[in-house]
């Protein structure tokens, strides 16, 4: 074989063998990607059963139950600036929710598996992996706001309550049932002349409608993911 005959020989098995490896390669990449989407498919279904309880918990629950303490909140401060008569007794049936502490204490631990499995990144779909994203900082701010609510309770409410209203006498629920009502009554007429009383209510109340915010945008949010993953699958 001579010089010529030999290199073409070369060249034509070095072409082969990079046609044989780039084919590999476009094989390798399709497995892969069928498997990611199998994957994503499978994370979808489940993300969408998490996302429906959540919202429907939401909406059920935790949506009315904080509607409820808004109110009692926003009657106890109406009741104070209006003095109507026999306010006082009104006031024992509401004040209920300046004692109480109910947070959205959301868990979301397939999403979490979703994060943490670097999928969020495997999304063609913008506008799914938009709205996960979007979701993500809502459950971030949903979080800080349990926090804060914790916070609020435990270093202003509580110590406010234990100096100044007997918390028996404004329980409500459960908690109303598992204590012994009487001691020292709550000096009404003194409260509500003053200030720090009205600010504490006025601030719970902020906060309760931050809350009641917060669930209703996540509502909302899962809502919609759980329709767009629904027609993905």
């Amino acid at each position: 074989m001579n010089r010529s005959k030999y290199l073409k020989y070369a060249v034509s098995e070095i072409f082969l063998v990079v046609i044989g490896i780039l084919v590999a390669l476009g094989i390798n990449n399709l497995n892969t990607k069928r498997i990611k989407s199998q994957e994503l498919s499978k994370y979808y279904q489940s993300l969408t059963e998490e996302f429906d309880s959540i919202a429907r918990g939401l909406q059920e629950s935790t949506i009315p139950s904080n509607l409820g303490l808004i109110r009692n909140l926003e009657t106890s401060l109406n009741l104070i600036e209006q003095k109507p008569s026999h306010y006082t007794d009104s006031l024992l049936t509401n004040l209920g929710a300046f004692g109480t502490s109910w947070s959205m204490a959301l868990t979301t631990p397939i999403f979490d598996e979703f994060k943490s499995n670097g999928l969020l990144t495997e999304i063609n779909d913008d506008e799914i992996k938009n709205a996960l994203v979007q979701l993500d900082l809502e459950l971030n701010s949903a979080h800080g706001i349990d926090d804060y609510v914790g916070q609020q309770y435990t270093t202003s409410l509580e110590p406010y309550i234990m100096k100044n209203i007997n918390y028996s006498s404004i329980a409500i629920g459960e908690s109303k049932e598992l204590l012994i009502q009487g001691g020292p009554k709550s000096d009404f007429e003194k409260l509500v002349n003053s200030l720090e009383f009205w600010n504490m209510l006025t601030l719970k109340l902020e906060t309760q409608q931050s809350v009641h915010l917060q669930a209703v945008r996540l509502h909302k949010t899962l809502t919609a993911l759980s329709i767009q993953l629904k027609d993905t699958k």
